[in-house]
């Protein structure tokens, strides 16, 4: 959040420098370009009156739907009837110096845990079935609308089987892998190896949905965005440079 608020501030002042750097040459006359600091536009944060902040729910949806992460960990574990063991997961992992934002999140939603993942990196968890429900109710009232969906929509599959207790039997299990298999990545080898005839969940289609709300545009940029300026020498006059600014969302 707050490295992403430096590079707007940024590519906003090198825009500035530019119309002025092309305005002193007279490629701008008459005075007819403006540059306005300004926007009507300031979203990502609710401020409350004890200094905390709290994110707009479809800030979070466009956040996650960049940064975010829906997943099934399993794993052995002997002391279980199927000697395996199933966690759902959900998690948002980031740079040390986004902290800020990963604790507005765990203060929005009132669940979730933030520790170190590497070296230079932080993570947002959550793993238990009571907390997970808080964040199917966020995400069924503001709905993702990238693929992300899809692996959303087979992450609820995965914890209604769980609430039910399918997931203590072997049936229930060959299900959750089926599940799993489809979801993000896949299998790692280790479980292709364990569960080499597993049949894989259908994937459901997901077709990109309008934006609602520009406040899911802001969270979706401020993960994936990338404001950048490009300073190269011209081809056509060797004595001059070119510059180019690009706003773009990978």
């Amino acid at each position: 959040m707050v490295k992403r608020s430096l590079d707007i501030i940024l590519y906003k002042i090198s825009i500035f420098n530019l119309l002025t750097f092309r305005k002193n040459n007279n490629f701008i006359k008459n005075n007819k370009v403006t540059f306005n600091y300004s926007t009507k536009i300031s979203p990502e944060y609710n401020k409350q009156d004890n200094n905390s902040y709290y994110l707009h729910p479809y800030y979070i949806t466009g956040f996650v739907d960049a940064e975010g992460c829906f997943t099934t960990s399993i794993f052995i574990d002997e002391r279980r009837v199927t000697k395996w063991q199933v966690k759902p997961i959900f998690k948002i992992s980031l740079h040390n110096k986004d902290r800020k934002i990963l604790e507005a999140l765990q203060r929005t939603w009132g669940v979730g845990n933030i520790h170190k993942h590497g070296k230079d990196s932080i993570e947002f968890r959550v793993s238990s079935i009571k907390n997970l429900k808080v964040i199917i109710n966020h995400f069924d009232q503001y709905p993702l609308i990238t693929k992300k969906l899809a692996d959303y929509l087979l992450f609820k599959q995965s914890i209604v089987l769980i609430e039910k207790k399918e997931h203590l039997t072997m049936e229930g299990l060959l299900k959750l892998v089926g599940i799993k298999s489809t979801l993000n990545w896949g299998l790692s080898d280790k479980l292709k190896q364990s569960f080499s005839n597993i049949i894989p969940a259908e994937r459901p289609e997901v077709k990109l949905s309008e934006i609602k709300d520009i406040r899911w545009l802001v969270g979706f940029v401020e993960g994936e965005g990338c404001f950048l300026v490009v300073i190269q020498k011209s081809k056509s006059n060797k004595k001059t440079y070119k510059f180019k600014i690009y706003n773009y969302s990978t």
